[in-house]
């Protein structure tokens, strides 16, 4: 397991493509990264804390981020990413702050995995009144963000196959839109646990070929299950 800090001169090479130093034990700040020909940057799982420095959102050949499970602190600038290929960004587990609209990220239009979870900081601003797609976006990862709702978004993300909502302080009704989504062939993942939902009296299963798991636990449901579940037959 490596310590200590990540050397300057490591994110500095010139023609380096990919760097991995996930599930270590590094420290101290992520320096300016001047290494542009980088696609992937793997540095979860360590304890590197800070600013995200912005030279970071500016590496534009970059289709993998991973920066989870540090002690990342600070406010992210949403608004200024230049990443035009990135694919994956996984930002979860820090003390990040900011307000994210997904305005803003949509023009990330490449992007297919999203990850915010257990940023207690975020404020997530999803702008539905807005004209906007991320049409390729297909996991979404917004648990222990303090959400209250979540409202309809099926237009804006329609290639949504896995969603993670646990964790949050949605209330009411399991929404109903969620089977608008246009999930092809593709296996589906939800999970809604240890929210304050109290019905699944409008929620209709009969969308729902392909919904592979769906996890309810810890809310507050009362009520009978329609019988239309059966129709499920993924799960």
């Amino acid at each position: 397991m490596l310590n200590g800090t990540i050397p300057p001169s490591l994110i500095s090479l010139p023609f380096l493509v990919e760097l991995d130093l996930s599930n270590n034990r590094l420290t101290g700040h992520i320096s300016a990264i001047s290494s542009y020909s980088l696609w992937r940057l793997y540095l979860s799982n360590n304890r590197l804390q800070g600013n995200i420095l912005e030279s970071i959102f500016n590496l534009a050949n970059l289709s993998d981020l991973s920066l989870s499970s540090n002690n990342l602190s600070g406010h992210v600038d949403f608004q200024h990413f230049y990443l035009p290929n990135l694919r994956s960004l996984d930002l979860s587990s820090n003390n990040l702050s900011a307000v994210v609209n997904f305005q803003n990220i949509s023009k990330l239009q490449y992007l297919k995995f999203l990850y915010l979870s257990d940023n207690s900081q975020l404020s997530i601003n999803f702008e539905s009144s807005v004209n906007y797609s991320l049409s390729r976006l297909f996991e979404l990862g917004l648990s222990s963000l303090r959400l209250t709702e979540f409202p309809n978004l099926s237009e804006k993300f329609p290639s949504l196959g896995y969603v993670d909502l646990s964790n949050n302080k949605i209330s009411g009704c399991v929404p109903n839109w969620l089977h608008e989504v246009d999930y092809g062939s593709s296996p589906v993942f939800l999970n809604l646990s240890r929210n304050l939902f109290t019905s699944m009296e409008q929620f209709s299963w009969n969308h729902w070929p392909n919904l592979h798991r769906l996890d309810l636990s810890d809310n507050l449901l009362t009520g009978d299950i329609s019988l239309s579940i059966c129709n499920a037959s993924g799960l």
